[in-house]
């Protein structure tokens, strides 16, 4: 007798409805448009920008394993078919949230309230026959606009708007205080994540140029969508949505730029989180991740940007210690003796002094670690008192004065020194850490053509910058200072002197 059982060799098939699903999924998959972008790549105006001295961060346990600014971020836009992208990353987020963090507004409704306009600082920048907003634009352009003029609210000018607001005056408090490149272009890949893990770390968001692939589409609503169709029939991968994978694609199709807003140590082997300008539908929820090492080798450019610190609302306590050490193999903190205040006492504020406490020979080399708590332009420089001239230790070969809170940095480099030449006689080591930028090539020159001793010409220049001594506590175990106090705009004078003689011989 025969009975019916199921073939083995049976071919289970898609259900018809299932089937065309799929095909019409894929049909859509294909027809999906690429999205806009509108980065302009410009090597030499990147390199123009000072670069960011290379820094550790004070706190012994290094950088935190994960940093998140992503709750002060506004509502995600869609930059739609317009070559905007350079507004957005720098005006819409960058500005936007650090002004939410300034004022430590972390509920949406309230960071919208605060945009600024991608469609201001576009039109500002654009080119002259840019009629429709699609040739694009350069991220060091939108930078020094925002540190120049400042920038229009979102409420003040919509977006999509390519219309130029000539007539329309930005608030002087929407200005940056200055902006700084995180890396140069052939640094090496540890740097580049260093450097904008540190920046992240300092609580600021990082705009970075970087070269896409098309891969970057996958992330947006059609293949998500279609991700998500093919997990409903068990098809789907368990690669979790929300990580841009450039080798995805061979193709490179162009500059963007975006918004980094944070670092996790852990997610996905180590990711940096960045907002893009794609919408809401787009990615997680408008965000996405890049592996540390496709972040390396996909972004360009890397800049970051700063308030000045009179925008700040928290109490500036300010604090900084110098240390000098002989360079050699195994580094020695030198020994030093706080002085009394040095310069003329009866037209001048003096300046307190700390004074090494062995003489110095000639060729001895020396490293000066620096620390600060917050952010500060720094500023060195030095004299011999037989010689007329004060030279500027630093800043100098493009590094720009800004240093980043909670940073200890190495001067001059990692790889140079600093070394006493022939010359003999009482050296002086100045260090002025300021609220604000200083025109320090000019300060320099003033005191060049001053007559009198080095802090004596220092004081006719700067004494009326230079914050009183006695508002400071100079530190007795360590050559630094601190501040209890605001003092916008004022300087803090840091002065090391030692005697320099001819080097003996043996």
């Amino acid at each position: 007798m025969l009975k019916l059982t199921d073939n083995p060799l049976k071919v289970n098939r898609m259900n018809p409805i299932k089937q065309l699903s799929l095909l019409t999924f894929l049909w859509i998959l294909g027809h999906t448009s690429l999205h806009a972008q509108g980065l302009n790549f410009n090597d030499t105006s990147y390199n123009n920008v000072l670069k960011k001295k290379s820094s550790l961060v004070v706190n012994e346990d290094g950088l935190p394993p994960k940093v998140d600014l992503s709750m002060y971020v506004p509502s995600v836009l869609n930059q739609g078919t317009l070559g905007t992208c350079v507004g957005f990353s720098t005006a819409y987020y960058m500005r936007t949230i650090l002004e939410a963090k300034r004022l430590n507004i972390t509920n949406k409704d309230s960071i919208d309230a605060l945009r600024f306009s991608p469609s201001f600082l576009y039109n500002a920048i654009k080119s002259p026959n840019d009629d429709a907003c699609k040739k694009g634009a350069e991220v060091a352009n939108a930078l020094e606009f925002l540190k120049t003029n400042g920038v229009a609210r979102l409420s003040q000018q919509g977006y999509p708007d390519c219309t130029p607001m000539t007539s329309l005056q930005p608030a002087t408090e929407s200005k940056i205080m200055d902006y700084i490149r995180l890396f140069g272009l052939n640094d090496r890949q540890e740097d580049i994540v260093i450097a904008t893990k540190k920046a992240l770390a300092e609580g600021t968001p990082v705009v970075i140029a970087i070269q896409t692939t098309p891969s970057l589409d996958e992330l947006g609503f059609w293949p998500k969508l279609w991700m998500r169709i093919l997990r409903f029939f068990g098809i789907g991968s368990g690669d979790e949505y929300g990580l841009w994978d450039p080798n995805k694609s061979d193709n490179l199709r162009g500059g963007h730029a975006v918004c980094v807003v944070g670092y996790d140590d852990k997610k996905f082997g180590g990711a940096f989180h960045v907002v893009n300008s794609r919408g809401e539908d787009w990615g997680e929820d408008g965000f996405f991740w890049i592996r540390y090492d496709d972040y390396t080798k996909h972004t360009k450019y890397g800049f970051q940007a700063y308030l000045s610190p009179n925008n700040y609302t928290t109490e500036a306590l300010r604090s900084g210690d110098v240390t000098i050490e002989l360079a050699n193999l195994r580094p020695v903190e030198l020994p030093f003796t706080r002085q009394s205040p040095e310069g003329n006492t009866t037209d001048n504020e003096p300046l307190v002094a700390y004074s090494l406490r062995d003489p110095q020979q000639t060729d001895t080399e020396y490293k000066f670690r620096i620390n600060v708590d917050k952010q500060t332009y720094l500023y060195v420089l030095g004299a011999n008192a037989t010689q007329p001239s004060v030279d500027k230790l630093f800043p100098i070969d493009s590094i720009s004065p800004v240093v980043g809170a909670n940073t200890k940095v190495f001067l001059p480099s990692e790889e140079q020194v600093y070394a006493l030449n022939e010359v003999t006689g009482t050296e002086s080591w100045l260090f002025l850490f300021s609220d604000k930028e200083v025109n320090i090539d000019s300060c320099i020159t003033a005191m060049n053509g001053q007559k009198g001793t080095f802090t004596q010409r220092v004081q006719k220049v700067m004494g009326s910058k230079l914050l009183n001594y006695e508002q400071i506590d100079y530190k007795t175990k360590k050559m630094g200072f601190e501040l209890r106090e605001k003092h916008e705009g004022r300087i803090v004078p840091l002065l090391i002197t030692l005697e320099h003689i001819k080097r003996r011989d043996l």
